[in-house]
């Protein structure tokens, strides 16, 4: 069950969880590992 939660959010993260929730569930598997490896090498950046 999805509950409504009043978030602060930008008018560009919102328009994000738009286009993640209307992607299908392989591609939200993708996008999924794409941020992982953003934050990877945001990490070994940081390092």
């Amino acid at each position: 069950m999805e509950e409504n939660i009043k978030m602060n959010v930008t008018k560009e993260e919102l328009e994000i969880i738009q286009f993640y929730r209307n992607l299908s569930e392989e591609k939200k598997e993708i996008f999924q590992e794409f941020i992982c490896s953003l934050k990877n090498m945001m990490q070994d950046f940081n390092d």
